[in-house]
């Protein structure tokens, strides 16, 4: 579960496995999470910009989402 986060619109996996999930938050505002499958554990990075959801999502080879 990601606390506070009401539906989950994409994710993608970095080429070190670290899978990267677009959530929708309160208020509609799009957040970006990483999941560790190393650690077992979640990150919340925060919202990009309040205005704007995340839809679709891709990483490079140096894990930039």
């Amino acid at each position: 579960q990601l606390e506070g986060i009401s539906q989950v619109w994409t994710h993608s996996v970095a080429s070190d496995g670290t899978v990267y999930i677009a959530g929708l938050a309160a208020g509609n505002v799009g957040t970006l999470w990483s999941y560790s499958p190393e650690t077992k554990s979640v990150t919340n990075h925060g919202v990009a910009d309040a205005s704007h959801q995340f839809w679709s999502s891709t990483t490079d080879e140096d894990g930039n989402v």
